[in-house]
C-alpha cells in the first residue's frame, strides 16, 4: 500500500482537477457527473495511506475527495422548501428507452401512482399507438410530438399525458422543448418537456447545452413554470447549475436526496458500469412553485428510472414569489 500512495493520490487530483474543468471541457463534463460516486473512493485511498503510515498524503487524499463531492452536498444541505398553499399535483417524467418493454409496463404503473401530468421521452410507435389506453385511465388530453403525419417506424417520440386540459401548446428550438398551459387551482401552470441530447460526443454536448440555455431564457420569463424530462445533467454540471440560475428554477432534490435515475453504461457496447446510477432525470420548479415530495418511480424496463414529485403553488409571503404571473403564450405555434 505504501508504495501506492503517490500514484493513487496524483490519479485522485488528476481526476478532481479534470471534473473542475467541467464548464470548458468535454472529458471534464461528463467525468464531472460521476464525481459523488468517485468521492468515497478518494476517502478510502486516505484512509488506506492513513494506514500505511502517511499522514501527509492521507490529508491531501481529502481537498480531491470534497471538490468531487461538493455538487452532491450543496444539493443535499440545501434548505428545504418553502411552504405550499392549496392542492397538490402529482407529476412525473420518464424516459421508456425507444424499443424497450416500458412502454408495455407504462399503463400498469400509471394505474397503481396515477399523476396527473406525465412527460414522457424516448416514445417508440408502439407506445404512441396506447394512447387510448391511457385516455381509458383518466389521461384524457396529450401532446405529441412529432405531429401524427411526421410519425415513421423509426420516430423517436415525446409526449405530455394529462388528466387536465392542455391549452397554449408550442414547441421550442433548438430541442425540441415542448410547452403547455393547465390549470392548476385557478391560476396557469406553464410546462416545459425537455429531453436535450446525451454528452456522448463534443459535438452533442454543444447541442445539449445550447438546447439547456434556451429553456433557461424561456423558464426565466415564467415563474409559474414546471420542467419535467431527462436533461441528461446532473447537480455537478456547470451547465445543469446555469440552468437553475439563469432559468429561476428550484431541483426538488433539494435538502432531500440524489435520486439517481439512469443505469450507467460504457457507450455503444451497453455494458453496465457496476449498477451505477445517476440522476440524469428531473423536476424543476418556477419561483411561484414549491415541491412536497420527490421520489424514483419503479424499474419499467428502461435504463432509466422514472423521477416523481408532488408540486404546489408557494404560499405568499413564504419565499421571492410575486403574485402568479397571467401571461400566457400565444395559441398553439412553433418558434
Amino acid at each position: 500500500m505504501v508504495g501506492l500512495c503517490n500514484p493513487a493520490l496524483g490519479a485522485l487530483w488528476v481526476l478532481a482537477l479534470l471534473c473542475a474543468s467541467a464548464r470548458w471541457t468535454w472529458a471534464g463534463e461528463v467525468l464531472c457527473h460521476f464525481g459523488p460516486l468517485l468521492s468515497p473512493g478518494g476517502l478510502a485511498l486516505g484512509a488506506g495511506c492513513w494506514l500505511a503510515k502517511r499522514p501527509r498524503a492521507a490529508l491531501a487524499c481529502l481537498p480531491p475527495s470534497l471538490l468531487l463531492a461538493w455538487p452532491f452536498l450543496a444539493l443535499r444541505l440545501a434548505p428545504p422548501p418553502a411552504a405550499e398553499a392549496g392542492p397538490a399535483l402529482e407529476v412525473a417524467s420518464a424516459n421508456l428507452l425507444w424499443g424497450s418493454a416500458a412502454g408495455e409496463r407504462l399503463a400498469p404503473w400509471l394505474g397503481q401512482t396515477g399523476p396527473e401530468l406525465l412527460f414522457l421521452c424516448e416514445v417508440d410507435p408502439a407506445t404512441r399507438a396506447r394512447l387510448p389506453q391511457l385516455a381509458a385511465q383518466g389521461y384524457v388530453d396529450s401532446f405529441v410530438w412529432p405531429p401524427d403525419e411526421q410519425w415513421t417506424a423509426e420516430t423517436i417520440g415525446r409526449l405530455l399525458l394529462s388528466k387536465r386540459p392542455l391549452r397554449e401548446r408550442r414547441v421550442h428550438w433548438p430541442g425540441p422543448l415542448l410547452e403547455a398551459t393547465l390549470d392548476l387551482s385557478g391560476r396557469p401552470l406553464r410546462v416545459f418537456g425537455a429531453h436535450p441530447l446525451r454528452p456522448g460526443r463534443p459535438s452533442f454536448a454543444r447541442e445539449r447545452n445550447q438546447t439547456l440555455a434556451r429553456l433557461a431564457e424561456l423558464c426565466a420569463g415564467a415563474p409559474n413554470c414546471l420542467v419535467l424530462g431527462d436533461l441528461n445533467a446532473t447537480e455537478a454540471s456547470p451547465h445543469f447549475r446555469d440552468l437553475l440560475a439563469r432559468g429561476r428554477l428550484a431541483d426538488t432534490r433539494a435538502g432531500r436526496g440524489w435520486f439517481a435515475s439512469w443505469r450507467a453504461y460504457v457507450p455503444e457496447l451497453r455494458w453496465p458500469l457496476l449498477g451505477l446510477r445517476l440522476p440524469l432525470d428531473h423536476v424543476l420548479t418556477g419561483p411561484e412553485l414549491t415541491s412536497l415530495r420527490r421520489s424514483t418511480g419503479p424499474d419499467l424496463g428502461s435504463d432509466h428510472l422514472p423521477a416523481a414529485a408532488a408540486i404546489a403553488w408557494r404560499r405568499t409571503g413564504a419565499g421571492r414569489a410575486p403574485p402568479a404571473g397571467l401571461d400566457a403564450p400565444p395559441a398553439t405555434a412553433a418558434d
